[in-house]
């Protein structure tokens, strides 16, 4: 699957992993399959995926923030057994929108995997299997099932261990949010940010959360400093 450079940054592509995600996908006799990482730290959820389905699926996604009324992600947070996917049970409208969403690029019938975190992180991995036959008989047998489970591990550490860094083209910071990392480079606390910018503790929070999550990172300090690292922002002067 050929996927245009500029979408594949903005979706924390991994090519390296895209063709082994196509190769368990036809091992398992799935047409279309993705495997995706979240996290749940500071109450949202900032995603990383691999793609082996139509790309456009997952910029719809990402558009309309699916993250935060997604079902299956839901159930990767707190379960780790495999399943199909109709015996997720939506619980709101939205969330029965993000399913109605996947359906549309091939997840019909799909078998959700979930891959904890190595070594107690607070990363949850997912990977997706959809296909046009019942999931049933891959999720009944054994081989099939243990198959999945440690690809999916597989995925997950291969991704933890060593993620994709965005380049600094890859990044526009506006100059309030070039400010906000300088600030929190300084050790401020909100408070402080908010006073030393003039707007409120809820807006600073609500910013980093959303420039955490465009950039892939999990915390406002990690941001901070993959910005410092590529030159987009000032190392603060010592007092």
């Amino acid at each position: 699957m050929r996927v245009h450079r500029s979408l594949a940054r903005r979706l924390r592509f991994a090519p390296a992993l895209v063709d082994s995600l196509h190769e368990a996908a036809r091992a398992l006799d799935c047409e279309v399959a993705y495997f995706m990482i979240t996290s749940t730290e500071a109450g949202w959820r900032a995603q990383r995926v691999i793609l082996a389905c139509d790309p456009v699926w997952a910029l719809e996604y990402e558009q309309r923030e699916c993250f935060r009324s997604d079902p299956w992600l839901r159930y990767a947070c707190t379960e780790s057994a495999p399943i199909s996917a109709a015996d997720v049970r939506c619980i709101s409208a939205a969330e029965i929108a993000t399913v109605q969403l996947a359906a549309k690029f091939g997840f019909r019938r799909t078998a959700l995997i979930p891959a904890p975190a190595p070594e107690g992180q607070s990363r949850v991995g997912l990977l997706a299997l959809g296909t046009t036959e019942d999931v049933g008989p891959l999720l009944a047998t054994t081989r099939r099932r243990a198959m999945a489970r440690e690809f999916a591990m597989g995925l997950h550490e291969s991704w933890v261990r060593d993620p994709p860094r965005p380049a600094a083209a890859d990044i526009h910071l506006s100059s309030l949010e070039a400010r906000l990392l300088e600030l929190e480079l300084e050790g401020l606390v909100t408070k402080a940010i908010a006073r030393q910018v003039g707007i409120t503790c809820d807006s600073i929070d609500s910013r980093f959360q959303r420039l955490n999550r465009r950039i892939g990172v999990d915390s406002r300090h990690e941001a901070a400093l993959l910005c410092l690292e590529l030159g987009l922002i000032k190392v603060p002067h010592s007092s």
